[in-house]
């Protein structure tokens, strides 16, 4: 009898049979086979999975195995060669990265012996098994790597797909983070990727277009951002709220509020919707400019149209109105929060501490940290020397003293005006031995630390 068709019949019976005994790997690949033959991927991922998590195995042994019996079993019972897709996926969904790209030639080798079957020849998925490694060494940041694989393939006649060529893209937009020179290259080659896909006749989506805008705006390059976004529009595709978003991010950042705002009436006469992400962008961006008054007048405009503001929103206005030291409309920002049932996060506590320790409020700065150590939140180095700072200017030695271990207990360096009053305060003590111990922790962490990452 010939089950091969019946997918149901050949699942059941699978079932039945791993209730006497566990599968052997011959039978599991069978129905890695069939399952990838009939679209049910997720099938198929679960029991390779399930294989390679098991514990103690030999990743070179079983790799050798696994590749026999996928390829042995393909002709007779799948010929769709996604499952070696599916295969690669795994391995690197597990982190097995590395190890699988070691192997990758072995694999290839095996599929070229293998392309004696007819049925198989022409179907050699080197185009999906290199794809499949380069997304992963994408999703890992490996640039270089990926860039080698790239190679490789362009000398072997191969050309990545469309799913790669956004990966490509997105990575090389995230790259350069240590010099903005290196990452402004990066974002060109990305652009003339992009370019590349479009000669070739690649159907581009939203996500390639979002990512590369995302990119030069990160690179500071705003000018082509917008350029290569009215570029999208005369290919047919058009800007969705994230391109805006992200134009609008930029132009904030460097003060060019007026410009955002405009992005943003734009964005409203197209027919789309701003999301708490965007109005979260423009508060930042109108806070930091100084102008608070329209900050709150966004807040208002974003609750009439019925989108809910986040921690995140109030926050920026919280910080800003600490910065002018009037914590009295502060206090009113954050009960008009709590009152809409948005919760503080550790950045709200973080915050209203520092400001508060800056207008001397140190009763309500120390109920505070109490508050956040209930929640589970914990202080930032400069909320814990602004509020020991505090106690000091008010004599309150004790306090300062339990705050400033309870920081080093923590790994936290405090800044060199704390750590001269409290060696102070040891020599004067008697405790000549303890004192000197400090001043050595002082000297690592407020010179030698600070020189290596000015180096850095």
């Amino acid at each position: 009898m010939n089950i091969r068709h019946d997918y149901k019949l050949v699942l059941d019976f699978f079932d039945w049979a791993c209730l006497r005994r566990e599968a052997n790997l011959e039978a599991r690949c069978i129905i890695v086979q069939i399952a990838v033959a009939s679209k049910d991927l997720k099938l198929a991922r679960d029991l390779i999975c399930a294989f390679w998590t098991k514990p103690n195995l030999d990743f070179g042994v079983s790799f050798t195995h696994f590749v026999d019996r996928l390829i042995y079993t393909y002709k007779e019972w799948g010929s769709d060669p996604h499952v070696f897709d599916i295969f690669f996926q795994v391995l690197i969904e597990l982190g097995m990265l590395d190890e699988a790209r070691n192997n990758f030639d072995r694999l290839r080798i095996s599929i070229k012996v293998f392309n004696e079957f007819p049925q198989f020849r022409g179907n050699a998925p080197d185009v999906v098994s290199y794809s499949t490694v380069i997304n992963g060494y994408c999703r890992g940041g490996e640039l270089q790597k990926v860039l080698k694989l790239i190679q490789e393939m362009q000398m072997k006649g191969l050309k990545p797909n469309l799913y790669t060529y956004n990966s490509i893209i997105l990575l090389l937009c995230k790259s350069g983070k240590v010099d903005d020179a290196e990452k402004l290259g990066e974002v060109d080659t990305a652009n003339e990727l992009l370019h590349e896909m479009c000669g070739k006749g690649l159907q581009l989506n939203i996500c390639t277009y979002n990512s590369l805008v995302n990119g030069l705006c990160k690179s500071g390059n705003i000018r082509q951002a917008v350029k290569l976004m009215e570029e999208m529009e005369v290919a047919g595709m058009y800007p969705d709220t994230i391109t805006f978003t992200t134009l609008m991010d930029a132009y904030c950042k460097t003060g060019e509020m007026v410009k955002a705002l405009e992005l943003l009436r734009e964005m409203l006469d197209k027919g789309l919707q701003p999301t708490v992400v965007t109005f979260n962008v423009l508060m930042n961006g109108l806070c930091m400019s100084g102008m608070l008054e329209d900050g709150e007048r966004l807040l208002v405009w974003m609750l009439e149209k019925g989108i809910m503001p986040n921690t995140t929103t109030y926050n920026s206005l919280m910080k800003q109105y600490c910065v002018r030291n009037n914590m009295r409309h502060t206090t009113e920002i954050y009960k008009g929060m709590c009152a809409r049932g948005v919760m503080p996060d550790s950045n709200t506590y973080n915050i209203l501490i520092k400001g508060h320790c800056k207008a001397r409020n140190m009763k309500e700065a120390w109920f505070l940290h109490k508050e956040m150590v209930e929640k589970g939140f914990n202080l930032t180095a400069s909320s814990y020397n602004s509020i020991i700072k505090g106690f000091f200017k008010r004599k309150k030695i004790s306090e300062a003293r339990e705050l400033f271990e309870e920081m080093r207990s923590k790994g936290m360096a405090a800044d060199a005006e704390i750590y001269n009053l409290f060696v102070d305060i040891i020599y004067e003590e008697g405790n000549m031995e303890t004192a000197l111990e400090l001043c050595d922790e002082a000297i690592e962490n407020c010179f030698f630390n600070r020189t290596k990452n000015k180096r850095q």
